[in-house]
């Protein structure tokens, strides 16, 4: 089993360092934003950012911790290629949407949400300013990012589930203990609310704090608050 932890260690260290990377492109690309004196003050984003994405990241490895839970118990090749594709799929949305962020924070000063993900359907809308010929740069750009990040997952993990010889009680003990704790992780923590944005947020001045939370959880938070709010406003409209 030890083989196991090890793997999704890596993987949670993947995703940090995929955060991390995004706030230090961030802070480089808007250093006017911060205002003089604060620039010490800035730079607690990473630890003060840490618990959200924390959270994060538990919420990514769900469903391959399930995969390699069932993997466990029923060998196949089918469950590496479900986790494989995961992997690619998750990896090319979640550097979208932070590009996204960084790109058009500097003129909307807000983080993507629920309600600009039309957006993505319309790149042209994003960048109105651009000519067909730059958007394809873009798009190009984007793309080899993606190629980039994929790259270096592949480096740092196997695409290949690891499967345990252990007997299977120890192999239910592990999986027994391992879920709870994602899930307190997921959650933020043992405290009777869940965490949100607010726990990250610390400073007065907006652009810290924005660069304290994490994208990928705000985008996933407001998405499930936007779908929430029309599914009760149906059931309000045709009880």
């Amino acid at each position: 089993m030890l083989r196991s932890l090890i793997y999704f260690l890596k993987l949670a260290i993947y995703w940090l360092l995929f955060f991390t990377l995004y706030r230090i492109i961030f802070i480089l690309i808007y250093p006017g934003k911060i205002p003089d004196g604060k620039y010490s003050e800035a730079l607690l984003t990473f630890l003060f950012g840490l618990r959200l994405d924390a959270s994060t990241i538990s919420y990514l490895i769900a469903i391959p911790l399930i995969i390699w839970a069932i993997q466990q118990f029923i060998k196949t090749n089918f469950l590496n290629r479900i986790n494989h594709f995961y992997h690619l799929a998750l990896i090319s949305a979640i550097t979208v949407v932070c590009i996204s962020n960084i790109a058009m924070y500097g003129e909307w000063n807000a983080l993507i949400n629920y309600n600009m993900l039309f957006y993505f359907a319309a790149p042209a809308k994003m960048f109105p300013y651009l000519s067909a010929l730059k958007l394809l740069c873009v798009v190009f750009g984007v793309a080899v990012i993606i190629a980039v990040f994929i790259l270096i997952f592949r480096m740092m993990l196997l695409m290949v589930i690891p499967y345990s010889t252990t007997n299977m009680t120890r192999k239910l003990i592990v999986i027994s203990l391992l879920f709870p704790i994602v899930f307190v992780i997921m959650r933020g923590g043992t405290q009777q609310t869940p965490i949100n944005e607010t726990f990250s947020c610390y400073s007065e001045t907006k652009f810290i704090d924005h660069l304290s939370i994490n994208p990928a959880w705000h985008l996933g938070r407001t998405t499930i608050v936007a779908l929430n709010t029309k599914e009760e406003k149906s059931l309000i409209a045709n009880p």
